[in-house]
């Protein structure tokens, strides 16, 4: 836990696997991720040799899976925190997300979250989450779901093959979308559930496959401000 009025910094090329699949990474205070396009900063599963090496002295005896370890989860009133250049792999067990943003602020760029056992990224009670050049893949639930009066601004991110691209639930939260890739989700592209708002403009929607097409429960976006269905 980063305990409130302290702050960790994670620098470039430092690898972090956790133990078990219920270890969280609290944010009570402020974390600051910087990594490079060279060296990533790596969190991922203890089973993943392809990152630091067999940490764990078992060979090939094991392998990385989806929700092998929790999230990273920033909590009520933690502010200025940032993640940039980051690989974050098979988390996500149970509790909601990979990252989780409860009540707090989250600035994200140039950084992939693959893999979640839930969703990638987790907006709820009022966060504010700034999702910018970042590549949402692989997750069992959504890339993106904001709820209970989150606001999510979301730029130049490529989400790709999760259940769900983009979800906005509740009235009172709304997700900004620009110039993002929307692609290949099984259930759907871009969702609103309980009138959560959507406004986007340049984006690409593309899911042939999707059970309810590339937007569900509002209006296309298709056709008004650039936004594509490919």
């Amino acid at each position: 836990t980063v305990p409130s009025g302290r702050m960790l910094q994670i620098d470039a090329g430092q690898i972090i696997k956790t133990s078990d699949v219920s270890v969280d990474l609290n944010v009570d205070g402020r974390l600051s991720v910087n990594g490079t396009v060279a060296a990533p900063v790596i969190v991922t599963s203890r089973h993943d040799d392809s990152a630091g090496g067999d940490t764990n002295n078992n060979g090939n005896a094991t392998t990385p899976a989806i929700g092998d370890w929790s999230r990273v989860w920033f909590r009520g009133g933690s502010t200025g925190n940032s993640i940039d250049h980051a690989d974050l792999r098979y988390g996500g067990d149970f509790f909601g997300g990979a990252v989780v943003v409860d009540s707090a602020t989250l600035t994200m760029a140039n950084t992939r979250v693959h893999r979640s056992d839930t969703n990638a990224v987790l907006a709820i009670n009022d966060a504010t989450v700034n999702l910018t050049n970042n590549v949402l893949i692989g997750s069992l639930r959504a890339g993106i779901l904001a709820a209970s009066g989150s606001e999510v601004i979301a730029i130049n991110n490529t989400i790709d093959g999760n259940a769900r691209g983009v979800v906005s639930s509740e009235g009172d939260t709304v997700v900004e979308l620009a110039n993002n890739l929307i692609t290949f989700h099984s259930t759907a592209g871009v969702v609103s559930e309980g009138g959560g708002a959507v406004t986007g403009e340049f984006n690409i929607a593309f899911n042939p496959d999707a059970q309810n097409g590339d937007y569900h429960g509002l209006e296309s976006l298709t056709g008004t401000n650039n936004n594509l269905s490919a």
